[in-house]
């Protein structure tokens, strides 16, 4: 009797929020947050990367009362204190982690007093292809608490000391700061800005406003191939429309992604900044000068092309087989039913589909095998490829294109399918079959 009541009570009370939702989107996500935080107040939390102390992880078990009465037993009450040893780093991985960032980015010296690390995620609503929308690199999920951990390790003195004995010396009055780009919504969330020192509050200040400025100018530039978006909006209009769209429940095209993803530049950025990209070029910064060695090199190129060539293929065969009895694509959302949270149907009564869903990568992807550009001898890069056989497969099964542009002479040598470098001359064309479609 009292189930039967309770549903006839709330529902007026979820009628309206569905009404909400359904019409006002945005307003009603306001209202419920608003709300949210006013009954249930948010809880500042801190992340812990340092690995637990020796007196911490001996500390005296449960009494064998005390963990009947929790339903643990001596095994359990075994494992749990194993697991806490497991949690944080040792200075020594701190260490290694966050040297072998900055080197990878080149940034080892000449840091500004303000550094900020910000991974990225999306926002969007009843919508079983979110993780497509979060960071290819961080396995589908959000990138922020890579950026807020690099962060804490990086503010560590212990740390800076050490990495000052490896050549990297961080400036005294240098602070780092994680973040977060919502991509979907065209927002920065900062991690621990609380704890900014008051000399850094102004530049940090400064820096919010400047990220803001730069979200509207890119929601501008993003309404321009939204379907239903406002024609010439301003920021502030462009903002608004794409934060409604990210939690707009009905909307089938909240962000493109990935979608026309073509070529990843590993170079200087001074090569490519000023350039209209239009979005399809992943920039990774490198700077040969610093790598005399290419042990630089050889992490960037075994790390990042895999990913870059998994999301790029991933757009390109959805694309190409997105119709609705497709293989490798989802067909359209519209009729996408969620089954035992690992994957999706067309309907009640077809094969879990492995792919992108139509309204992801069409009409704007143009599918395009990606081509990656590498500022660097192309001996040098030969003999990465030459380590790994992932890329060596990718290369010369022409998963993907390579050039090499050489920064002594100037030279952009491309890489062909029998593994060998070939001189592309300006305005010339790739010395490999055309592989888009």
């Amino acid at each position: 009797a009292t189930a039967y009541s309770l549903i006839d009570l709330l529902g007026v009370l979820f009628g309206i929020t569905v009404m909400g939702r359904t019409l006002l989107p945005r307003k009603s996500r306001v209202l419920t947050a608003t709300l949210r935080d006013t009954l249930i107040p948010p809880v500042r939390t801190f992340l812990r990367v340092d690995r637990p102390t020796e007196d911490e992880t001996r500390e005296e078990p449960a009494p064998i009362d005390a963990r009947r009465a929790h339903g643990l037993d001596a095994r359990d009450h075994a494992a749990r204190l194993a697991e806490f040893d497991a949690l944080g780093f040792s200075l020594t991985e701190q260490v290694d982690l966050v040297e072998a960032q900055l080197r990878m980015m080149g940034l080892t010296s000449g840091m500004a007093r303000l550094v900020v690390f910000c991974g990225h995620g999306s926002t969007t609503e009843n919508n079983p292809y979110a993780a497509a929308y979060h960071c290819g690199a961080c396995g589908g999920s959000r990138g922020g608490p890579n950026g807020r951990a690099i962060a804490a390790i990086l503010n560590s003195p212990k740390v800076r000391v050490v990495l000052a004995q490896r050549g990297i010396s961080i400036p005294e009055d240098t602070y780092f700061l994680g973040a977060e780009h919502d991509t979907a919504a065209d927002r920065v969330t900062y991690f621990d800005a609380e704890e900014l020192p008051p000399t850094h509050r102004e530049e940090f200040r400064r820096l919010a406003q400047d990220c803001i400025r730069a979200c509207g100018a890119h929601a501008q530039e993003r309404c321009r191939h939204l379907p239903l978006a406002p024609e010439n909006p301003s920021p502030e209009a462009a903002l608004r429309h794409v934060h409604t769209r990210s939690v707009d429940w009905a909307q089938v095209y909240p962000e493109w992604g990935h979608a026309r993803c073509a070529s990843m530049v590993i170079g200087r950025r001074e090569w490519t900044r000023g350039l209209p990209l239009d979005r399809r070029a992943y920039l990774q910064s490198y700077d040969p000068d610093q790598d005399p060695d290419g042990s630089i090199l050889t992490e960037i190129m075994a790390a990042f092309i895999p990913v870059v060539r998994g999301i790029n293929l991933d757009y390109y065969f959805s694309y190409v087989d997105r119709d609705i009895n497709a293989v490798l694509g989802a067909g359209t959302k519209a009729i996408h039913n969620v089954v035992g949270l690992i994957g999706v149907m067309q309907g009640a009564g077809s094969d879990l589909r492995p792919g992108l869903p139509a309204q992801g990568v069409a009409p704007l992807h143009e599918p395009m095998r990606a081509h990656v550009i590498i500022e660097a001898d192309p001996a040098r890069v030969g003999s990465v490829i030459a380590q790994y056989k992932v890329l060596k497969d990718l290369f010369e099964n022409q998963w993907a294109h390579l050039i090499a542009w050489n920064p002594e002479t100037g030279e952009f040598m491309g890489y062909t399918r029998d593994g060998v470098w070939q001189r592309i001359e300006a305005g010339g064309d790739v010395p490999t079959p055309a592989c888009s479609g």
